[in-house]
């Protein structure tokens, strides 16, 4: 029996020397275990991307107005305070603010009795002192009367040969006595006629402070006749006025015509010149006002690089205020320039650009944007009128990708 395991446990030298049946199961079980695999799915060609549909517009040239932007404050094209000349307590006041003046009209009137008081006494002042001028002018008379009496007897004594030396003294004596009276006359008449030219003067200060007692509306430089409109006033009935320091009693501005004054930077003084037209918006209104250009500042200010411009505005309808606010454009000139549809620009991390129609294909172009209308805007790169910039569909279209252009 332990012969027969031992015969079993071990393969006889034939089985081990003939053909391996058991090593050849395995070899099939693998072929057969590959045929049963799923095969890979063929390689498919990918596919091209849909075109995007966009609309577009045409790039067109137009003729652009160069215009400087910029703001200021309107003025008055006259601003004057005015404050009585003389002290006094005021009586009465004419007009208020909003009222149109013209040059001559009485503002307020101050208490006239003090100057009508000094007037009346340098008035009396003067007739005295003209009383004395022609008394004195009566005594150059009375001292010259004798004159010709004593020339003559002197030329009588002088002519006898008997006449004595002391006979001839004497007549000379009577001579230049009297002269000298005549010229004692003549200097009393001097002196009276200089105090009478006083007295005039100080009754023409007395005049003149008494119509001082009405503060009246100044005439215009270089003669003109604006109407003046108040702008302030600042004193009441009973109020006592100073002439030193003076009382600021009225303000008063010529509103017809205002003065603009802009300041600009450096660089545009070539193309700014006196003449050019100028448009003037406010707030109140959405029409802008004509101006023009009236002075430039020669000179530029070092701390800011700035000039000055002073522009002039008409305003007959009084609609514009003085000391508004204003924004202003100086139109320097006009020129062509490339423009497309303010919906055409892309703008995106800072970067401007607009997407060109090329054939089917959109086409990405960098830009600067210049002035802008309502529906145009100024724009330089590398565009040509007829070309055709895409206006919609941006959330999608970038540099390259195909398009199909919308009717």
């Amino acid at each position: 029996m332990r012969g027969e395991e031992t015969k079993l446990a071990a393969p006889s030298p034939a089985r081990t020397s003939g053909p391996d049946k058991w090593g050849i199961l395995p070899a099939l079980l693998i072929a057969l275990t590959a045929g049963c695999q799923p095969k890979a799915p063929e390689a498919t060609a990918p596919k091209a991307p849909t075109a995007i549909p966009v609309t577009v517009s045409p790039v067109a040239e137009r003729t652009v107005r160069r215009a400087v932007p910029t703001t200021g404050t309107l003025n008055g094209f006259e601003d004057v305070t005015l404050s009585p000349k003389v002290d006094g307590q005021v009586t009465s006041v004419r007009f208020d603010v909003g009222d149109e003046v013209k040059p001559g009209d009485v503002l307020l009137e101050l208490d006239p009795t003090d100057y009508e008081l000094n007037m009346r006494l340098a008035e009396n002042e003067v007739v005295v002192q003209e009383s004395q001028v022609s008394a004195a002018r009566a005594q150059v008379t009375q001292a010259a009367a004798p004159l010709a009496r004593v020339k003559a007897n002197l030329a009588r004594v002088e002519s006898l040969p008997a006449a004595s030396q002391t006979e001839k003294d004497a007549a000379r004596s009577d001579v230049a006595l009297t002269e000298a009276n005549v010229a004692v006359a003549k200097a009393a008449v001097t002196a009276a006629e200089a105090t009478l030219g006083l007295k005039k003067r100080a009754l023409a200060i007395a005049e003149q402070r008494l119509r001082d007692a009405k503060l009246r509306v100044p005439q215009a430089a270089g003669g003109s006749d604006p109407r003046y409109v108040v702008a302030a006033r600042l004193v009441s009935v009973g109020e006592m006025t100073r002439s030193f320091p003076g009382t600021n009693a009225y303000r008063l501005v010529v509103a017809h015509t205002l003065k603009l004054k802009l300041t600009l930077p450096e660089k545009h003084t070539p193309e700014v010149k006196v003449g050019q037209p100028v448009d003037v918006r406010v707030e109140a209104f959405a029409d802008p006002f004509p101006g023009t250009v009236a002075r430039i500042n020669p000179a530029v200010d070092p701390q800011t690089r700035t000039f000055q411009v002073e522009v002039t505005v008409p305003n007959q309808t009084g609609k514009l205020k003085p000391g508004g606010f204003a924004r202003a454009e100086v139109v320097v000139g006009t020129s062509n320039a490339i423009v497309v549809p303010p919906n055409a620009l892309v703008v995106f991390a800072g970067v401007s650009k607009v997407f060109l129609a090329d054939g089917e294909k959109a086409r990405e172009v960098r830009v600067e944007v210049g002035d802008r209308g309502p529906d145009w805007l100024e724009v330089r790169g590398d565009l040509k009128p007829g070309q055709s910039v895409i206006t919609s569909g941006f959330v999608q279209v970038y540099d390259g990708c195909p398009i199909s252009v919308r009717k």
